[in-house]
């Protein structure tokens, strides 16, 4: 989001009127207009808390590749701390920037991830051998 974004100005407006109205944690944040998606990916920001909450269902695999361009703690713009997932099968650190997905360590990975998968079974996948259609799900669901 741009800083002119009228959002963006209607935040930084409330919070210069009224300060103790919006949570210490952004208040910064709103009154110089530094809301964006890079600036919401640093720690205190709420935004980045409720992604976190997001995080995939226990029984979810999922695997984290990210980039830290030259040792700087990401990528140019996305921080290694926000890219590194907990709970993940693998993860896979190369020395990138924000285009990491052109390169060919990443492209070869990815391609590995997709053959260890293929063929195991998804975690609350429909089971393969029930024969019961989806209409006879919904009609044994309660109102």
């Amino acid at each position: 989001m741009a800083r002119r974004a009228p959002e963006i100005q209607a935040l930084k407006e409330v919070t210069l009127a009224h300060p103790e109205d919006v949570r210490e944690e952004v208040r910064d944040s709103y009154r110089f207009a530094r809301l964006d998606s890079i600036w919401t990916l640093r720690a205190p920001q709420p935004v980045r808390r409720a992604g976190e909450s997001l995080l995939p269902a226990p029984g979810i695999r999922y695997h984290t590749i990210a980039g830290d361009l030259h040792g700087q703690g990401g990528d140019g713009q996305v921080p290694l701390e926000s890219a590194l997932l907990p709970g993940a099968r693998s993860t896979l650190v190369v020395d990138q920037g924000h285009t990491l997905y052109r390169d060919p360590v990443v492209i070869g990975r990815v391609l590995e991830i997709l053959r260890e998968e293929r063929g195991l079974p998804c975690a609350g996948a429909a089971d393969p051998g029930n024969t019961a259609d989806a209409g006879d799900a919904a009609r044994d669901m309660p109102d």
